[in-house]
């Protein structure tokens, strides 16, 4: 990125890219239980396209929406003190929500989505979030860029319902960290103390098995695969 490009971004700019791409890579990092230690400065040093250095003061504490979703992800409480309304969902991406949900606890909201607007009617409840889901693995059904409400809190059984997954010691080619989003099967076996698994499957709806091998697990396994959330719906939402 040039100069120009840079002054362009001015502050609200910088502090957007910052949010969506450092932030989801320190959650990978740390995902992967690497320590980043990295922090957001609380000064930007921005240069002037005529020479000068100007010290922009710090940005507020809500994080900036992203460029390419200026006015579908807001931000809130907002400049005329609004809160979210009942049809706002939060936003997350898909590191940060993974990351968060895995250690039980709801992440801080990078912005809310009115899901009302983008082709969700059916209620809502505790545990629905929004997220980007990357990746041609689940097409037809999930399109790259998609923006998806899922829903936190997996209860009942996961037979061919598509989970957001997450496995240790696992790096997924499409989202860069060690969670997947893939539709659910399992083989399971009857024992005297009740059933066990037997085989876990994770399947891509994208038909191309050369590119998009089924993902097996064995009972062992079971132990490091970790449930996060429910695919519930892509929203009407162009991918930027």
């Amino acid at each position: 990125m040039d100069l120009p490009e840079l002054v362009a971004l001015a502050e609200d700019g910088l502090r957007a890219k910052y949010h969506d791409i450092m932030v989801p890579q320190a959650q990978i990092a740390a995902n992967q239980g690497f320590q980043t230690g990295w922090r957001f400065p609380s000064l930007i040093v921005l240069p002037e396209w005529r020479g000068r250095i100007a010290l922009e003061a710090p940005a507020r504490d809500h994080v900036q929406r992203p460029l390419s979703l200026s006015g579908v992800i807001e931000q809130f409480p907002s400049d005329a003190g609004e809160a979210p309304s009942s049809d706002h969902l939060p936003y997350y991406a898909l590191a940060v929500a993974a990351g968060g949900f895995k250690q039980g606890y709801e992440p801080d909201p990078q912005g809310w989505i009115n899901v009302r607007k983008h082709g969700y009617l059916k209620p809502l409840g505790p545990g629905f979030f929004v997220t980007q889901v990357v990746g041609k693995s689940m097409e037809p059904t999930i399109q790259d860029g998609a923006y998806c409400i899922f829903r936190a809190g997996v209860g009942g059984t996961r037979q061919n319902r598509i989970l957001l997954v997450q496995r240790r010691d696992y790096t997924d080619p499409e989202t860069g960290g060690g969670y997947t989003v893939k539709r659910y099967q399992s083989q399971k076996v009857i024992t005297g103390e009740g059933w066990r698994h037997e085989r876990i499957r994770l399947i891509p709806d994208n038909p191309d098995r050369a590119r998009f091998p089924i993902l097996e697990f064995t009972p062992e396994d079971d132990a490091d695969l970790q449930v996060i959330a429910e695919f519930v719906q892509s929203l009407d939402i162009p991918a930027p």
